[in-house]
């Protein structure tokens, strides 16, 4: 399913539904779910026409992370943590993180994950107590009454991880491809939203699919995606082709880790104060902003969890955990354009996989008990050892063999945010 953000709605609820019958799109297909209504349920409403499993299929325990709910590991953990390094291990890889890890922006930071609201099964994300607010915030507003945030800016072209409390990157801001063809691929798929937009003709799924532009863009993303969070990007990664290999019929673009993505197509796309609670909640979805506007006064990306507001230029990929995090942007000025793509996968995709390819439904009226109980002990543990998936700056030095930085102060704590951002 492809979603299109009409200009003059803000509201997730409006996100049109292109081509849902047809069989042409999977990865954009693979959309929305929550506890009522699943991703997989959703492609039967929508008209395409999945097999009912007959059996229990094992659960794919692989997918459950590092450690389970006891603190122990198995077999099939291990395998995320040795894909993880040997997809890190490539000599390309580590030239790439060699150059961006020495150089990236810093940004420690006073948040804790451990607190952000989940449901029980951790899958999908509860909405937080944090007021929502119905207006767009503007740059003057920053900071102000109610609007508790420190303005980061990212003017050069390097990487701008976000550490939580534990150093964990819990956010990034990843740099722009210095490819000029990747570039140009960029401002024509910009072009295309545009021009959609103009003729009011959203039926872009096989536009999309069959743009190249589109399936380098998605490659970018993932690939940026393993070198910042590889173990994450790994449980991303099997969970999407344990679902392509249940329905061989689904297409989808090889090498990209997200199983959906959504074009805004502006004019004025920006979000006001919400939460993505059907997206993963322990995962990131990523944000790549097109267009023509002043990174300086708007666009930017706020995360009101851990209280800032970054700049984020176009063409730049922006990656955060959306469901668990309460986000928005700057407003733009009126003369201004910015579209967005945005990747990411519905947490009931991970749960139809950890149910063995069922329905929470059917997968409780079918297993056997003592099934029901490993799941039951897995789900009560799965939050706290799924943030084992996000990696650590001193992680990432040592896959590229380098020396370990020094820490520098955090935001939302005494101290200032480090000089280079400024």
């Amino acid at each position: 399913m492809v979603g299109v953000l009409l200009p003059e709605s803000l509201d997730r609820t409006n996100l049109l539904p292109l081509n849902s019958a047809n069989k042409v799109s999977t990865c954009i297909r693979l959309h929305f779910g929550d506890e009522g209504q699943p991703g997989m349920e959703l492609l039967r409403s929508c008209g395409a026409a999945f097999p009912r499993p007959t059996k229990l299929t094992p659960l794919l325990t692989g997918t459950v992370g590092l450690r389970n709910a006891s603190g122990s590991r198995d077999r099939a953990q291990n395998r995320i943590e040795k894909k993880a390094e040997s997809s890190a291990s490539n000599p390309v890889r580590k030239r790439t993180r060699k150059k961006w890890v020495t150089t990236s922006n810093l940004l420690p930071t006073a948040t804790q994950p451990e607190f952000y609201p989940v449901v029980s099964n951790a899958f999908t994300a509860r909405r937080s107590k944090v007021a929502t607010a119905m207006h767009l915030i503007r740059l003057k507003d920053i900071p102000g009454p109610g609007v508790d945030l420190r303005v980061i800016k990212w003017r050069n072209n390097k990487p701008l991880p976000l550490l939580d409390k534990s150093g964990r990157i819990v956010a990034l801001g990843a740099a722009q491809s210095e490819d000029p063809t990747f570039v140009a691929a960029l401002l024509r798929i910009a072009g295309l939203l545009e021009d959609a937009r103009a003729s009011k003709n959203f039926d872009l799924t096989e536009k999309v699919m069959s743009d190249p532009g589109f399936e380098r863009l998605a490659r970018q993303v993932s690939g940026a995606f393993a070198y910042w969070a590889p173990r994450l990007h790994v449980h991303y990664t099997e969970a999407k082709e344990a679902i392509c290999e249940w329905d061989p019929e689904l297409k989808h673009w090889l090498g990209c880790a997200f199983a959906a993505f959504v074009c805004n197509l502006g004019p004025q796309t920006v979000c006001i104060k919400h939460q993505d609670p059907a997206n993963l909640a322990y995962g990131w979805c990523c944000v790549t902003p097109l267009g023509n506007f002043d990174p300086t006064r708007g666009g930017h990306v706020i995360l009101w969890n851990i209280g800032v507001a970054v700049e984020c230029p176009a063409l730049r990929h922006f990656f955060l955990p959306s469901a668990s995090i309460v986000h928005s942007n700057v407003a733009i000025h009126p003369n201004e354009t910015r579209l967005s793509v945005t990747h990411y996968t519905a947490g009931a995709l991970f749960k139809f996989v950890e149910r063995g390819m069922m329905l929470e439904k059917d997968f409780k009226r079918t297993a056997l008990k003592k099934d029901l109980k490993a799941s039951a002990e897995k789900d009560k543990g799965r939050w706290k050892f799924r943030l084992s998936l996000f990696s650590t700056m001193e992680e990432l030095m040592s896959l590229g063999g380098l020396q370990k930085r020094s820490p520098a102060p955090a935001v939302g704590g005494e101290a200032s945010p480090p000089a280079l951002l400024r």
